[in-house]
């Protein structure tokens, strides 16, 4: 019934209208806000924020992992009413970021959003004409509307920019060519789990250039940053484990999680939180299994359709075994449904396969829409009825079953 009611009109006006909601609501928190902060009280491009703070210590050579020192930077630059936005991330990162720390704040947040959605958009279109040569815009300008592609934009995040070289891996893997795929993959380092999903393709198709270019390019980035920030990275692997309990605080809350950490942390939170780990472990590696098995089941053929969609599956799997993975990550997934659309048999008068795909897809798009304000409804809820919180992660087995649904060929396939 709903893979014949979404038609190609449907497909095409729906994914338009909810982009339109969330970009007429973030427009309207910002002309309510004072000044360069939104209604909420959060600054513009908040996320931003936390990477132009860390950076710029770097770059003037303090410690970026300072945090008194970052809030200072802060409120020199937007004025008291902000609170902290906190850089966690490597000091590699800081090597990336050094030509907008340069810049005041707003001025480097425009550049910011600039840059990487050039480079979202550059390398979608290189992705989408290396998969079909024929294909029209339409693709990219649905990737656009994708609601954490809008949220990424809204905070600031770097995920286009993540997207962009994930894209562009895929290309040039397509191509053969392993081993710059893997130089341009290793950029991930930047945001370090993001790596895993790559590692686990390269091992599981046995690709040693592949697994060669993540490592020189890990270690350039990691040489290179050494430079800026000398002895920078022993002393974020020092601090690591704060860094983790950090983001696992009041200050992080849990429905924003939506991989395995989310998935378990969400129902046991409260009611049993000495089991939250052990379960978030064996679930990973379960999924970082998974992933690297979905791999050596993709076949020789690197531009066939039965490789497409089982690059697709383990890109979405492999980013649902990572500990730390917000809505915004999820832009990423342009990049899998892309490749899945490309090897899913087309239906002559509906979308992609006119079936369970289309409806799985659909699923997937829903749930990143609202899925996890629809957790932390759940969560306040329970808190009010119950007297402790307890929800369910909707993102988690979404992404997962679109996964299964992507690498199983339609019985008009078989």
């Amino acid at each position: 019934m709903w893979s014949r009611w979404l038609d190609v009109e449907r497909t095409t006006v729906l994914p338009r209208l909810l982009a339109a909601m969330a970009l007429l609501g973030w427009l309207l928190s910002q002309a309510m806000g004072p000044g360069a902060f939104d209604v909420s009280g959060e600054p513009v491009g908040a996320d931003f924020l936390a990477l132009w703070t860390g950076a710029r210590l770097a770059l003037t050579g303090n410690d970026p992992l300072d945090f008194a020192a970052q809030h200072a930077l802060q409120v020199a630059e937007l004025g008291p009413a902000v609170r902290l936005h906190a850089w966690v991330s490597p000091p590699w990162t800081a090597v990336l970021l050094s030509p907008w720390a340069a810049l005041p704040y707003l001025t480097a947040l425009a550049a910011w959003w600039g840059a990487t959605f050039l480079a979202w958009l550059l390398s979608l279109r290189a992705l989408s004409r290396d998969l079909n040569p024929g294909r029209g815009p339409e693709g990219i300008t649905l990737a656009l509307c994708f609601f954490p592609t809008l949220a990424a934009g809204f905070y600031g995040q770097a995920t286009p920019l993540w997207t962009a070289l994930i894209a562009v891996g895929v290309v040039l893997w397509r191509r053969s060519r392993s081993f710059a795929a893997g130089l341009v993959l290793a950029t991930l380092v930047l945001k370090p789990q993001l790596l895993l999903p790559a590692v686990a393709w390269g091992l599981g198709r046995r690709d040693l250039p592949l697994l060669g270019g993540l490592t020189v390019g890990c270690a350039l980035w990691i040489g290179i940053s050494e430079l800026l920030v000398p002895g920078g990275t022993v002393n974020w692997l020092e601090r690591v484990p704060d860094i983790a309990a950090m983001l696992r605080s009041d200050a992080y809350p849990v429905w924003g999680h939506v991989s395995a950490l989310g998935w378990w942390t969400n129902p046991l939170h409260g009611l049993a939180p000495s089991l939250v780990d052990p379960l978030v472990t064996a679930t990973g590696l379960g999924l970082a299994g998974a992933s690297t098995w979905l791999a050596m089941r993709a076949g020789d053929d690197r531009r066939s359709a039965q490789s497409d969609r089982h690059f697709a599956a383990a890109l979405a799997v492999g980013l649902m075994a990572l500990p730390h993975l917000y809505l915004y990550d999820l832009g990423i997934l342009v990049v899998p449904l892309a490749l899945a659309a490309n090897g899913t048999a087309s239906h002559r008068d509906r979308p992609l396969d006119g079936g369970r795909f289309l409806v799985a897809t659909a699923a997937l798009w829903l749930a990143t829409f609202a899925g996890p304000y629809v957790t932390l409804a759940m969560d306040g809820a329970s808190r009010a009825w119950f007297g402790f919180p307890a929800a369910l992660c909707v993102v988690f087995p979404v992404v997962l079953g679109w996964a299964w649904v992507a690498v199983t060929p339609s019985q008009a396939e078989r």
